[in-house]
């Protein structure tokens, strides 16, 4: 699913005892997505690409395609060019890996 986790909060009432029922708010990936920054969704990419190398078993959901696509949108500030160069990186692994 694209729900990643939920948060859920139990609370008292000053001066009562008992619990209301619980507050739940589920965070979905597209949430989460919404509200980063363009240097963790890159870095979120360079580890992916990690899991994909090792073979972890959370790199299933992911394809090289992805992980290109997620730095390609996400390249900000690139005084050095090591973004880009990290870009020219993942599409020779690609080659190499048809």
């Amino acid at each position: 699913t694209d729900e990643l986790f939920e948060v859920r909060i139990n609370y008292k009432d000053p001066g009562e005892s008992e619990s209301h029922d619980t507050l739940k708010w589920p965070v979905k990936t597209a949430d989460i997505a919404r509200r980063t920054s363009t240097d963790y969704n890159f870095a979120c990419s360079v580890a992916s690409f990690g899991h994909i190398l090792r073979g972890s078993e959370h790199a299933a959901a992911l394809s090289i395609d992805d992980v290109i696509s997620m730095a390609k949108s996400n390249l900000g500030k690139d005084e050095g060019g090591y973004r880009v160069d990290y870009l020219v990186l993942l599409k020779e692994y690609k080659s190499l890996t048809k």
